[in-house]
């Protein structure tokens, strides 16, 4: 019968005697406490000497194991199989080998919209929902009292690509409140219902003025001439006097968000340019609805 070792610290079963006499977990952790009792510590590795030493680190060091020189190199075909893209259209994104062939063949973001996502169909309930708006309101919100302003913003430094921005602009398009949620809204900020009446604008200035004097403009900007559809989005109505209770005619005017933008700066000489420098044409204001 042959002898049987065990560990001094967990009386584990060893299969050879070390020097230490214990299991290679607990020569571990008496190495992770005190560097010093690795049997390497404070001594250098074995130079090679020979100037073409054959062993794979001297070969790595000269790289003589680099790109064609490699001995798993298969060629540039080679390269181009490695890359593998998701199968949903307008997406990009590179997935791995195994998923390509074994997988969905489809990246992350994409493998977990409509059906395939395991919440489709499933609705919170209400008390579900009061209870997740009660614990992520106030200071139990941990976005609370956080500014991104500056380098903290993660958007710092980067820029919407020109797909995103069509895409953004195609979700706010036409985008307006119904008139049942205008009426709800009136009547919690304590209102009668009527939409627009505690606003400071007042109740006169409302879509059907505002789309009157686009029809009188022609749907331009009268300041740089972008039409609407250039512009991708309603045309402001602009108060010339900056008096938003002046809701009259001839001092409104239509300007693309560019140039609505601009007008909050030096406003003396915007006042004077549309005084002055544009002329309106006095169209007769007739509802588009009766003529059609």
């Amino acid at each position: 019968m042959s002898k049987l070792y065990f560990c001094k610290k967990c009386n584990k079963e060893i299969s050879r005697r070390s020097k230490s006499g214990l299991c290679r977990s607990c020569v571990q952790k008496k190495r992770m406490k005190d560097p010093k009792n690795h049997p390497m510590f404070g001594k250098k590795p074995k130079a090679h000497k020979a100037p073409n030493c054959p062993c794979c680190i001297c070969k790595a060091k000269r790289g003589e194991t680099k790109g064609n020189k490699s001995p798993s190199w298969k060629g540039d075909e080679a390269l181009e199989r490695q890359i593998y893209h998701c199968i949903e259209k307008d997406c990009k994104n590179i997935i791995s080998y195994s998923n390509f062939i074994n997988g969905s063949k489809k990246c992350k973001s994409c493998s977990k919209k409509g059906k395939n996502n395991h919440r489709y169909g499933i609705k919170l309930s209400e008390k579900i929902i009061q209870n997740l708006s009660k614990l992520n309101s106030g200071k139990n919100n941990p976005m609370f009292g956080v500014h991104r302003f500056g380098k903290s913003n993660p958007m710092y430094g980067k820029y919407h690509s020109k797909k995103t921005k069509e895409k953004i602009k195609l979700k706010h398009l036409n985008t307006h409140h119904s008139e049942k949620t205008k009426k709800l809204l009136s009547i919690i900020r304590g209102g009668t219902g009527i939409s627009g009446e505690l606003s400071e604008y007042g109740a006169g200035f409302d879509s059907n003025l505002k789309e009157k004097i686009r029809f009188r403009d022609g749907y331009k900007c009268k300041n740089c001439g972008c039409s609407q559809l250039e512009n991708n989005k309603q045309l402001a109505c602009h108060h010339i006097d900056y008096n938003k209770k002046n809701n009259n005619i001839n001092n409104l005017i239509s300007l693309c968000n560019s140039c609505h933008s601009k007008t909050n700066y030096n406003r003396k000489k915007w006042v004077r340019k549309f005084n002055l420098g544009i002329s309106i044409p006095l169209i007769p204001l007739f509802s588009i609805k009766e003529n059609n």
